[in-house]
């Protein structure tokens, strides 16, 4: 009696107990993958009556089967078979020509038999209950219906993921797949750099094969990934063997096989000209034979998901460009206030509330010393550190260049401030060669107000931080001190025309003889000719939006009209010290316009002195160098403000060509203080040496006079002669007619 082995491939049947069952106890089956049975069955005899036989008491079985099913649907089975040993020698060999029979069957129909051979001349028993004329077109029809169920599924919903598993589940249902997966990346111009999407089906019956692939793209080289497998996905449809004996792409193969993978059909997933992943249909336990009634319809779901997934990526892409700032993926200042607003209204449960104005001082500066390049990475960074800790209610964007808003929900004032301590802490730790300050303004509410308001009272805040106090929560004091703002620069430009800025002259005394020689002019504002103010109400405010220079000008006018006014009452001219304002940055400009007022009055330039500040010639000596020297040209005399305040004098002693100093009050009023008085010494000296005159501010006592002449200073301003006074008292205490 001849040993013999039935192996039998099923296709679409809902039990194998059924099987069994046509079996009985001559064979065996089981489940091989997904629909898909493996049965075999011990035949005495091989002759094509006993194979028909038993392929027909399998059929007998399905039938039964589906009489009792609960749908009542009609359940048909196609099978290959393959006879051993005639036909095949090992198991690999049975399954590959079992499988190859049962793929030929599936080509020709439904429902039918078909015995292997090597010629490919199929005997096919029992006729497809399909009519071999209308089998095309209703074949076309079903491979129809899983392109359009998988079309209708990557268009379901938002949650592209979520469709593409269930696609591929579907996908790997028909056609007896183990294993699909798939890996985009559209956000780079390479698809295979880091940051990519992975998604992976398998075959629940084999565990084992789940995370190989991802393994294998998270342990190689994308690059080395994209060249290698460009090679393979040239080849089209190939079975594992196809590669195995060529030399150059063994890399390939050994990576295939650490996968498990046995028959491969890759594509790359295009859509308008862009290549950004690639898709793998695998099977992991048969070298399959794959037909074109197997690569058409996955070209096409290919191309399906291809569509979709791109679709999604550049929707999500234009909406980043439309909602979200570029360089740090936060939202932009408009998405925000959406986002912040909908929360706003739809978790009315919080009760307290609080927008942050983070800014990072000098910014510009930093940018100018480390690169573009270094800045782009701090303002990255500080988005980072804005989407650490994440929660409900905190919601973070950047506005524009260095300013970036926060807004935290449901956390108490101190819970608040060490969140944004944090903040800042991080960008610190990771840029400690780099001197960072970000100043941060905060608006805390029990009860939010509008946005607009908040962002206000935050960005108030945010102007009052400092080095030295780089968080601020808007208060009352503030609130006030805005209030007292808005008022000064309503009327500022007003009050010039109205001559509302009085001028105020502080004398300037010779101690050898105690005769004025001259004056600092100041200024007061008569506000709304109702209350005076002083420099400190308003200097600030105007240098801070630029009005200081208007100001100077005024003040300018208001000397030369005094000059005026003396001369012509015939008391005798004295030097009136004017000082520009270090935010002047037009010189020519500020020339011009001085010697368009002195003319006014027909004034001449030797009775005007311009006092420049030391913060002025700190970052641009040669330009002030050049400036002082057309000061000189006009006849004009220069003097250095607050000598001893700052640290860069003695250099600009050398550079810049002063008629006098004026030493700041705080170098020279410690008599007790021995270091003091030597260096006080020594500038005395050395401004002799230089033939620079000297005086000294501040003075208010007669020891310090006294100290000042016998280190050789014999001018002095301060508050020991007088305080400054209106021009008409000036006139009347210290003025002597010729």
């Amino acid at each position: 009696m001849i040993f013999s082995v039935l192996c039998l491939v099923i296709w679409l049947i809902e039990s194998g107990a059924s099987i069994k069952r046509a079996l009985g106890n001559n064979g065996y089956v089981g489940r091989f993958s997904a629909d898909q049975f493996l049965a075999y069955s011990y035949l005495e005899n091989t002759d094509e009556e006993t194979v028909l036989r038993e392929c027909r008491l399998i059929r007998n079985s399905i039938t039964n089967a589906s009489q009792s099913n609960v749908s009542k649907s009609k359940i048909t089975a196609t099978m290959g078979a393959v006879i051993v040993p005639d036909q095949a020698k090992d198991f690999d060999d049975i399954l590959l020509k079992a499988n190859r029979a049962l793929t030929r069957g599936k080509a020709k129909g439904r429902d039918c038999f078909v015995i292997y051979s090597e010629k490919c001349e199929d005997k096919i028993y029992d006729n497809p209950i399909i009519p071999s004329e209308t089998l095309e077109a209703t074949t076309v029809t079903n491979e129809g219906k899983i392109v359009a169920g998988v079309f209708e599924l990557m268009n379901h919903g938002s949650d592209i993921e979520r469709n593409i598993y269930e696609s591929f589940n579907i996908i790997a249902t028909y056609f007896q797949l183990d294993r699909i997966a798939i890996y985009y990346n559209a956000s780079s111009d390479n698809p295979y750099d880091e940051g990519g999407t992975y998604i992976e089906w398998t075959n629940p019956f084999y565990p084992n094969l789940k995370g190989l692939v991802k393994k294998d793209y998270d342990k190689q080289k994308k690059s080395t990934l994209k060249n290698e497998f460009k090679k393979v996905l040239n080849l089209g449809t190939f079975k594992i063997n196809q590669i195995e004996s060529n030399k150059k792409l063994k890399y390939v193969y050994d990576r295939l096989k650490e996968t498990h993978t046995e028959a491969i059909f890759m594509n790359e997933l295009t859509y308008m000209g862009k290549n950004f992943g690639i898709i793998r249909y695998e099977n992991c336990n048969i070298n399959r034979f794959w037909t074109i009634t197997d690569t058409s319809p996955l070209h096409i779901i290919t191309k399906i998901i291809s569509m979709a997934i791109y679709n999604k990526l550049e929707k999500e892409l234009l909406e980043n460009l439309v909602y979200r700032d570029r360089l740090t993926g936060l939202y932009n200042y408009s998405n925000w206030k959406i986002n912040v607003e909908n929360f706003i209204a739809t978790t009315n449960r919080y009760p307290n509330y609080a927008i942050a104005s983070l800014n990072i001082l000098a910014f510009s500066k930093i940018i100018s010393k480390y690169g573009a390049n270094v800045g782009d990475s701090i303002l990255r960074t500080i988005a980072e550190a804005l989407n650490i800790d994440s929660f409900e209610g905190k919601i973070s964007c950047r506005v524009s260049d260095d300013k970036f808003l926060l807004f935290i929900a449901n956390k108490s004032k101190p819970e608040v401030e060490q969140i944004i301590k944090d903040i800042q802490n991080f960008v610190y730790s990771r840029y400690n060669q780099i001197r960072i300050n970000i100043l941060v303004g905060v608006d805390y509410h029990k009860d939010l107000e509008t946005i607009n308001d908040c962002l206000d009272y935050s960005n108030l805040a945010l102007k009052n931080a400092t080095i030295m106090n780089r968080i601020v929560f808007f208060d009352n004091e503030i609130s006030l001190k805005e209030k007292h703002k808005s008022i000064i620069e309503l009327h500022m430009r007003e009050a010039l025309q109205n001559k509302e800025f009085l001028l105020y002259l502080q004398p300037k005394v010779n101690t050898t003889t105690n005769e004025v020689v001259g004056a600092e002019a100041l200024t007061r504002w008569n506000f709304n000719f109702e209350k005076l103010l002083f420099p400190n109400d308003f200097i600030p405010i105007f240098e801070e939006n630029g009005f200081i220079n208007d100001l100077d000008y005024g003040v300018f006018e208001n000397v030369c009209s005094f000059l005026r006014q003396i001369i012509d009452l015939g008391y005798k001219p004295i030097k009136i010290s004017v000082n520009v304002s270090r935010y002047q940055k037009d010189f020519t400009k500020y020339l011009n316009t001085l010697n368009e007022i002195r003319n006014k009055y027909n004034i001449e330039a030797k009775y005007i002195e311009i006092e420049i500040t030391e913060s002025m010639y700190n970052e641009n000596v040669e330009d002030i160098a050049n400036f002082i020297n057309d000061l000189h040209k006009n006849g004009y005399y220069v003097s250095m403000d607050d000598f001893g305040s700052g640290y860069s004098n003695l250099a600009s002693l050398a550079k810049l060509d002063f008629d006098i100093i004026k030493l700041d009050k705080t170098f020279c009023n410690d008599l007790n203080n021995y270091k003091e008085q030597t260096i006080l010494a020594f500038v005395m000296n050395l401004v002799k040496d230089l033939d620079i005159d000297v005086l000294c501010e501040g003075v208010e006592t007669k020891e310090l006079i006294e100290n000042l002449k016998n280190l050789g200073c014999f001018l002095v301003q301060g508050y020991y002669y007088s305080k400054p006074i209106p021009s008409e008292e000036f006139i009347e205490k210290f003025l002597k007619k010729n």
